[in-house]
């Protein structure tokens, strides 16, 4: 009886054991499987914010910079691109040797890797003057962000926007 009594114990401890190391098992794999959900959405938003950031960073630099150096005229002479005489006011010389820059050497000065832009200054209500626009506004839009300025005296919008 004695011998019986110890074998059932052995048999209770083994299956308890095996239930435990099931459980665990399952509760390790849903843990493994929240910490790859939540890390994907964190690299997504993380990779969103820098973009965002980005864009935000150009178009800054082109409403409101005047450039490095200040008083650029040529293309190889520029450092940073600018497009501002002062604050929000569009230097129009600056803006044409922007505009002779190839799509891909814009792409290469502000850094623009595995995504495409769209440039666009245009008129607001009441104004005069042709909309100039670099690049399609196709694909998916991830960034886009306007700025009032003012261009030939005039009142316009700069639109920067970073697509897929």
């Amino acid at each position: 009886m004695l011998q019986a009594h110890r074998t059932k114990k052995g048999q209770v401890a083994i299956t308890d054991l095996f239930i435990s190391a099931v459980l665990f098992g399952m509760i390790i794999i849903s843990v493994m499987a929240l910490w790859n959900q939540y890390n994907k959405k964190i690299v997504e938003q993380t990779e969103y914010n820098d973009l965002l950031l980005r864009g935000f960073n150009i178009a800054d630099l082109l409403s409101n910079y005047e450039g490095q150096p200040e008083k650029w005229d040529e293309l190889q002479d520029v450092e940073i691109i600018g497009l501002a005489n002062e604050d929000r006011i569009i230097s129009n010389s600056k803006l044409n040797n922007f505009t002779n820059l190839s799509y891909e050497e814009i792409k290469n000065r502000f850094n623009i890797v595995g995504n495409e832009f769209y440039f666009s200054l245009s008129d607001l209500v009441g104004s005069d003057f042709n909309p100039i626009t670099i690049g399609n506004k196709t694909g998916k839009q991830i960034i886009d962000i306007r700025r009032l300025v003012i261009y030939e005296d005039q009142e316009a919008a700069l639109e920067f926007a970073i697509l897929e």
